[in-house]
């Protein structure tokens, strides 16, 4: 085979074949598939959204049901139609390669999102029904996320809505409480470290930060 627009030889092996993008050999392509052909099927097309594995937090099938939203994921998870965390770092790969719209789901801060930040395929929100305490009590579990009855997987209407903000937080070992604890020991041999991770804390955008550093250093 020759190099053309998209890839510059063919894949190696199966795991290559598997791959949506690989940088330096192949930027991906997308298509439209029978599901998102409009003039074909006007009144049951859906476009497409990249949605997480069934067993993450996702709901993206309660929302685009309840929420009328003809949006629908097409990939190899048997629960959810959803991506492997690769496959969906590769997705995303690729519509910044060939330019092209993308839908899917992410969270902040974390690396891929950051690396985007300030480009012209930084992610941008879409902002649905607001939260409230009764809808995420209503949502679905990962039980219903992954069970091949439909009326399942969608749930309850009252569990369609948008994400709540979540803290950071901290996780540290017991032994630093122990340590700074301990009576059998003077205060002047206790370990200052617990009391020093307590008081420490970090903002969402100060993380985001650290993921520019890591990602300017290239790794």
């Amino acid at each position: 085979s020759s190099a053309d627009s998209v890839a510059v030889r063919a894949p190696r092996d199966e795991e290559e074949g598997n791959r949506m993008f690989v940088e330096g050999l192949y930027t991906g392509h997308f298509r439209k598939t029978e599901k998102n052909d409009c003039d074909k099927n006007p009144t049951t097309c859906t476009g497409h959204i990249a949605d997480f594995p069934c067993k993450w937090a996702s709901f993206v099938k309660p929302l685009t049901h309840h929420l009328n939203i003809a949006l629908e994921s097409d990939g190899s998870d048997p629960g959810s139609g959803g991506y492997t965390h690769s496959e969906l770092i590769d997705i995303w790969s690729a519509a910044n390669a060939t330019k092209s719209h993308v839908i899917t789901q992410w969270w902040h801060p974390e690396m891929l999102y950051q690396s985007y930040v300030g480009t012209d395929m930084e992610m941008q929100k879409v902002s649905l029904t607001p939260p409230t305490q009764d809808c995420i009590e209503s949502r679905i579990n990962v039980a219903q996320r992954c069970s091949v009855d439909p009326a399942e997987q969608v749930g309850d209407p009252a569990g369609a809505c948008d994400e709540t903000p979540h803290l950071l937080k901290k996780v540290m070992t017991s032994n630093f409480f122990l340590d700074s604890t301990d009576a059998s020991k003077s205060e002047a041999q206790r370990s200052p470290a617990y009391e020093a991770v307590r008081a420490f804390q970090i903002t969402d955008l100060q993380v985001g930060k650290i993921f520019d550093y890591w990602h300017a250093r290239g790794n």
